[in-house]
């Protein structure tokens, strides 16, 4: 039997989000060429200064843990409890647009409670002289096994996953897709880069981030805006 009760649930679950995705992709109609270029013209970028064990009150900045087109994720641990939490901090170039976009962001993580999508986190009173642009910062759940970009990445996995990690995956990612479309929330910039993970109970958990580029059609508007990352939107022929 190619697939067993574990395997077809993947395949269900798979099948709605990707429906749920088509339908609501398909009724955007407005271009302001918003493009995520990628990593290359973000090195081009002024970029703040790291400084290792920043301090915030009790909260010890450890290390970056990357940059995407509205700002920077650093970690912070506490020194008491050494809990850790993820801070996104906005670029000091944002433009109109993008501001308006970082704090939606906000908005949306705010409201969201599932499994597979990164969870929002208070801003610890101590950090709140750091924010950039008047913006506040993000804080969110600190997952420290990397995002699937750099798991892909790893030499071992040069063939591909295994099955049992691609069913996962797909179970997981799928899960959280449909959890945001049920709340009429629309990622548009999914890739390997904002899917990371998390153990919990011995057990490896896909989380979506990055909703920088989200759109929220509980606003009442139409989503119209053609965005995204130039490499996940282009046949490279």
């Amino acid at each position: 039997m190619l697939y067993g009760q574990t395997e077809l649930k993947s395949a269900t679950t798979l099948t709605q989000a990707y429906d749920s995705t088509t339908q609501a992709h398909y009724t955007c109609f407005d271009f302001d060429w918003s493009i995520n270029t990628g990593s290359s013209s973000l090195a081009k970028m002024e970029k703040p200064p790291f400084k290792q064990s920043q301090c915030c009150g009790a909260w010890v900045m450890k290390e970056r843990l990357g940059t995407g087109g509205f700002g920077h994720v650093y970690l912070y641990q506490h020194q008491e409890t050494s809990e850790k939490i993820a801070v996104k901090l906005c670029r000091l170039e944002l433009n109109a647009r993008n501001k308006d976009r970082w704090s939606r962001e906000i908005q949306i993580m705010k409201k969201l409670n599932h499994l597979n999508v990164v969870t929002a986190r208070d801003v610890p009173e101590e950090m709140e002289h750091i924010a950039l642009n008047d913006l506040p910062l993000l804080a969110m759940e600190y997952c420290s096994r990397g995002d699937l970009r750099k798991l892909l990445s790893k030499p071992e996995n040069c063939c591909g996953l295994k099955e049992s990690e691609v069913l996962s995956l797909l179970n997981d990612v799928g899960s959280g897709i449909q959890y945001l479309h049920a709340n009429k929330i629309i990622h548009r910039d999914l890739k390997p880069e904002n899917i990371v993970l998390q153990e919990i109970s011995g057990k490896l958990v896909h989380k979506i981030i990055d909703l920088g580029y989200a759109k929220d059609l509980d606003q009442g508007s139409l989503c119209t805006s053609f965005v995204g990352t130039l490499q996940y939107l282009v046949s490279p022929s």
